[in-house]
């Protein structure tokens, strides 16, 4: 559910003079994959086509760092079909590459920067009137000049904001599982990899318990809505309001279930156990590293040790739990990356203690480097192209010439270019070595992994070894389109196969080899009873 979009469109409508509405493209995607056509250019003429069915005036698209290059090219093609609608970009990605967005995209007339509720109204008013002079908070241009309008009002009670129109949304959203509700915006922590901050002109602020509770009940007696996703990067920045809202969803006896972001150094078990009591069923949290120099090098400034007091809590309240992990930031030593990787298999082997691996998800990604951030500005010059798009581009994307022109632009697009230096290209591959092979290992083949840990004696040697193994044929693993999970743990498993057949290993090569078939054929047994 498209929230910030959502959010304009019912400010627009309640000022009686613009009808606004929400296509949510991700949703219509989903609903029907054959919908938009079989590769990108064809993709890009059905969106247009239904964006032009509303006959708009002016229509203004959401951009993150995954979806720029698609905005950019909707921009165009609307532009080429109707040079008189006016196009907005807006979002993070759009806010922060503004400038440079609208000097090689000539068919964008404004990008809004920042949040734009309190001013969306006037901007749309001004347009239409061909007075975009009368606007803050947007970039804009203006002949062949481009120009920077002063910054736009932030609202400071978000507990102000109308109550969001879901009937401009088109689909019904009766029943959705996981509804994303806003919960604050901003972030008090200052990451140098994380682009939020400047996003939300480093303000952090959040709803009250009680506006939440009133959309939660909104939703759950006009929608049948009984699932929620709080959207905010630090859900627990007020614990106290955290509390309030859990002792209002006890005391009305829902049975709702709901999920949250939070930094795991602002829990404790008292806010762990009320939170789980009031329907808390997922949290993820942000480690980003294993590594304690590392952690103050990128600010993100987490107390390891925490975790270990908190592990235990999260795995007896039953609480499925997510974490992500970054590598390949600048200065990373392999030491700081033997000690992320540490930490994740002992992630592993905690929530496997009872087998119940089901609750416990991690993420491991290598470093995309983001306009407007810190690392961005400290490395910008030193990027180079990665040889491959970004793993958010589909695949049947990359040829494209277009597409390609356009995110060769590296102030726009840095997040597609990688530093060129030695621990760069050594991990190159470890994202989709993690991410494909290591978790059916973890989950199915804990024996045979044990040994090669014993084999290799650090778990990037591993890696080192299944890497110069394959190549560059590890990459198939992402490209791969799969039936069904279980296709694709049979393919990552038949990859690992082959190496465990052709490697050498030079000191546990007979009890490896014999471990694998023995775990490998009780795994197809337990396939088939399944």
């Amino acid at each position: 559910m498209p929230v910030g979009l959502l959010s304009l469109a019912t400010v627009l409508n309640e000022g009686g003079r613009h009808k606004a509405s929400v296509l949510d493209f991700n949703y219509m995607h989903a609903a029907n994959p054959g919908l938009f056509g079989g590769n990108l250019d064809e993709c890009i003429q059905r969106s247009v086509d239904r964006i032009l069915d509303y006959a708009p005036g002016f229509v203004s698209i959401y951009s993150m760092c995954s979806t720029h290059c698609y905005a950019i090219l909707l921009a165009e093609e609307i532009k080429s079909r109707e040079p008189g609608v006016i196009v907005a970009l807006g979002g993070p990605h759009a806010s922060v590459t503004a400038a440079e967005t609208l000097a090689v995209c000539p068919s964008i007339d404004l990008i809004g920067l920042g949040e734009g509720e309190m001013q969306i109204s006037r901007i749309v008013t001004a347009f239409e009137e061909a007075n975009p002079a009368a606007c803050n908070g947007i970039m804009y241009r203006a002949g062949d000049e481009i120009v920077a309008a002063p910054p736009g009002e932030l609202a400071e009670d978000l507990d102000s904001l109308p109550l969001l129109d879901y009937s401009l949304v088109n689909y019904d959203i009766t029943g959705t599982w996981n509804m994303n509700i806003e919960v604050g915006r901003g972030c008090p922590y200052g990451c140098t990899f994380c682009s939020t901050s400047r996003f939300w002109q480093r303000r952090c602020r959040v709803k009250s318990a009680e506006r939440i509770y009133q959309e939660m009940l909104m939703l759950s007696r006009e929608y049948n809505i009984c699932s929620f996703r709080f959207v905010h990067d630090q859900f627990v920045t007020n614990r106290h309001n955290v509390s309030d809202l859990c002792d209002m969803i006890v005391k009305g006896g829902h049975d709702w279930k709901w999920g949250c972001n939070a930094r795991i150094d602002t829990v404790d078990r008292a806010l762990l156990e009320k939170m789980a009591a009031a329907g808390c069923r997922t949290i993820l949290f942000g480690i980003e590293t294993g590594s304690a120099a590392m952690q103050k090098k990128i600010r993100k400034n987490i107390d390891l040790n925490i975790i270990n007091t908190i592990l235990p809590i999260l795995r007896e309240l039953n609480l499925r739990v997510f974490f992500t992990f970054i590598y390949g930031y600048p200065s990373e030593t392999e030491e700081d990356v033997t000690q992320t990787l540490d930490l994740i298999h002992k992630l592993y082997g905690y929530f496997s203690k009872d087998r119940n691996r089901i609750q416990m998800f991690i993420t491991l990604n290598k470093l995309s480097v983001f306009p407007g951030t810190p690392i961005y500005e400290e490395i910008k010059d030193e990027l180079n192209a990665n040889g491959r798009p970004a793993s958010e581009l589909n695949p049947a994307s990359w040829n494209h010439a277009r597409l390609n022109q356009v995110i060769g632009n590296r102030n726009i697009f840095p997040h597609y270019y990688d530093l060129d230096n030695e621990m760069s290209r050594a991990y190159d591959g470890l994202k989709v070595y993690y991410q494909y092979i290591c978790r059916a290992l973890v989950n199915y083949f804990e024996g045979t992994y044990r040994l090669l840990k014993e084999e290799f004696t650090t778990y990037n040697q591993i890696y080192f070894s299944f890497s110069r193994f394959f190549g560059e044929e590890i990459y198939t693993l992402e490209n791969q389109t799969y039936a069904n999970k279980l296709a694709f743990v049979y393919f990552c498993l038949e990859m690992f196969k082959k190496y465990i057949d052709n490697a050498y290993f030079s000191q546990y090569q007979a009890q490896i080899k014999e471990m694998f078939r023995f775990e490998y054929t009780l795994f197809k047994s337990m396939a088939r009873a399944v």
